[in-house]
């Protein structure tokens, strides 16, 4: 008989979760690591392939196959991930940077050409259009760094990248009834641009207009306390 059910780690993008999927994995709990899983994300993805006469790359195809599978399940266990937007931001910019030089002026240009508010964007565009719910509407406890909400065929458990893995591995095991050690992956100190990356966190060249539309957005309001803000307001301050 046909497995009915999915395990999905279904988040955007930086936000350690290739760590958590390998960790599940190695844990003997069979998941799918997932960034798209809406029919509109995944046509443009097709469509922008056949724009540069490519083939789909290897996540796309992989995410089609998925949501096949997702959209037949009776049973869908969600785990997605919460990060603060500038950590986010400033993070994805040096994942998909070229190996050359770089100044602070034309990284900080790059970091703002994303979206200040990565949470509500993602959550309307991405797991509200694939689920029927809101991760606004989760009850997540800023103060506990998580939740888990069940709704129809959905279990989800919404967790804050900084909680320490001890307690990341606490919630996945009593989520999946099974015991999970969370581990460390996709480390920038393991990248060629981590000299760069943390010259760039210690400077912080972003302009304070551009920090406060970000720690000031709904969805870091929603999952941060108010002086979890006030906090990242000083870290990420122009020296």
């Amino acid at each position: 008989m046909q497995d009915m059910s999915l395990n999905l780690v279904y988040t955007m993008g930086k936000v350690a979760s290739i760590a958590v999927s390998g960790s599940l994995t190695c844990s003997g709990i069979p998941n799918h690591h997932v960034h798209l899983m809406t029919d509109d994300s995944l046509y443009e993805a097709m469509a922008e392939s056949a724009r540069k006469r490519a083939f789909p790359a290897d996540h796309v195809g992989r995410s089609i196959s998925i949501y096949r599978r997702f959209k037949n399940s009776k049973r869908v266990k969600i785990v997605t991930l919460i990060r603060d937007p500038l950590a986010r931001n400033i993070s994805t910019v040096f994942q998909n940077l070229p190996k050359k030089s770089y100044g602070f002026q034309a990284l900080s240009s790059l970091v703002k050409q994303l979206p200040t508010d990565p949470i509500t964007q993602w959550n309307e565009e991405q797991f509200k259009l694939a689920t029927g719910i809101s991760l606004f509407d989760v009850g997540f406890s800023p103060e506990d760094k998580f939740s888990v909400y069940c709704s129809g065929r959905f279990e989800i458990l919404t967790i804050r990248t900084d909680l320490s893995n001890t307690k990341k591995s606490k919630l996945l095991s009593d989520f999946f009834h099974q015991e999970v050690n969370v581990g460390v992956a996709n480390e920038a100190n393991t990248k060629w641009y981590n000299e760069l990356y943390m010259e760039f966190l210690k400077e912080m060249p972003l302009n304070t207009e551009w920090i406060d539309h970000c720690l000031n957005s709904v969805g870091i309001s929603v999952f941060f306390t108010d002086n979890e803000i006030a906090n990242l307001r000083k870290q990420y301050s122009t020296v």
